[in-house]
Formats: structure tokens, C-alpha cells, sequence
């Protein structure tokens, strides 16, 4: 069983990570509005359907996990990465998006729910920060996967080394929630400047080949 702080953490990263796919969905509906060929309507279309999985999706992993430890599935990093990274493409088409796939594959076994919430936030506040590209990079070292995330946009305070926030009306929650989950799956997040301007979000997970 999950204590009480465990149970209201859970329900507040429910009700926050609910809104993701749902404006994703809306962003799509308002696309549909204006597409003017067959593959765009099918391509929004497809990320409305996969918003609307998220959402079950979700809801099922945040009830099972009350009644024990979270679920763990062998899936593909990168598939997953790409997965969230389409889906904020076609939603956000002023930014660029790059995303550098591994050498190897790498296939993790953890709660897949979990690690698409923690994406999903990462990517979000790099594309809500006004910016114009996005890198995104997979890579396994030192036994661990590592999934690091750039963006161009304001980046940090020089004088308190505090991420500028361009959402003056946000609260943080979504890197909470990001570290909290990532807790659980024994990885950690780090936020540092990016090399050349703007954030690095890096996330660090243990690796499991499955072969």
C-alpha cells in the first residue's frame, strides 16, 4: 500500500498530466480545421487517438500503483521518445525539433506511463519557453540510459543560476511531478545551461538490455 503523501502526490501528477494530451488533442483539433489534404487530417487524427489512450492509459497506471508497485514493461526507449516528440512536432510547427536516435537500441523495463509523463513535461517546458529548436539526445553510458534535452530559449538567471521561467503564471509542478516519478524509477533529473544558450534537461535512468 502507498502512504498518504505517496496517494496525494499521485493524484495531484494525475490531474496536472491529464491537461498534456488533452491540449495536445485540441491543438490537433484546431489543425484539423485548417488541413487541406488527407495526410494531415490522418496525422492529426492519429495523435488524437494517441492523446486519448494517454489519458486511460494513465488513469489505469495511477489506480494500480495504490494497490502495490508501480507496473514495469520492456519497451524502447527511443520509440518512446520519438512517440512524444511527433506529437509536440505537429502541435508546435514554429519549433524545430531534432531528435539523434541511439548507435544500438535500447530497451528499458520500467512503467512506460511514467517515462512518457516525464517527457512529455520536459519537452513541453523547453517548447514553452519561446524557443525555436529543440535537440533531443539518446545515448547509454556507465550502465545507465541517458536522455538529454536542449532548447535555445532564455536559459538561466547568470545571477542565481535559476531557470528564467517565460510562464509567469506557472508553478513548477511538471518538474516536480518529472523528479518525483523518476525517483521511483530509480533515475534523477538535472537541469544545467545548454552549451550554447537556453536549458539542458538530462535524464538518467538505469539500463536493462533485454535481449
Amino acid at each position: 500500500m502507498v502512504t498518504e503523501t505517496a496517494f496525494t502526490n499521485m493524484t495531484v501528477a494525475l490531474a496536472h498530466e491529464i491537461k498534456n494530451p488533452v491540449s495536445l488533442a485540441l491543438a490537433h483539433v484546431a489543425l484539423l480545421r485548417t488541413a487541406d489534404n488527407a495526410n494531415e487530417t490522418e496525422n492529426s487524427l492519429y495523435h488524437i487517438e494517441r492523446a486519448m489512450e494517454s489519458i486511460i492509459n494513465l488513469s489505469q497506471e495511477m489506480l494500480s500503483v495504490t494497490r502495490g508497485a508501480p507496473l514495469a514493461f520492456n519497451f524502447d526507449l527511443f520509440d518512446v521518445l520519438t512517440d512524444v516528440v511527433d506529437m509536440y512536432r505537429a502541435a508546435r510547427p514554429n519549433a524545430a525539433f531534432h531528435l539523434t536516435p541511439p548507435p544500438t537500441p535500447l530497451t528499458l523495463r520500467a512503467p512506460e506511463v511514467y517515462l512518457r509523463i516525464v517527457l512529455s513535461n520536459l519537452i513541453k517546458n523547453a517548447v514553452e519557453t519561446n524557443c525555436r529548436d529543440v535537440s533531443v539526445v539518446l545515448e547509454k553510458k556507465e550502465g545507465c540510459a541517458f536522455v538529454v534535452i536542449r532548447d535555445n530559449g532564455p536559459g538561466f538567471d547568470n545571477e542565481y543560476g535559476q531557470i528564467q521561467n517565460p510562464k509567469p503564471y506557472g508553478n513548477g509542478l511538471g518538474l516536480s511531478i518529472a523528479r518525483w516519478l523518476l525517483e521511483r524509477m530509480e533515475g534523477n533529473l538535472t537541469l544545467r545551461p545548454a552549451p550554447l544558450g537556453g536549458c539542458e534537461a538530462v535524464v538518467r535512468l538505469p539500463y536493462t538490455n533485454i535481449t
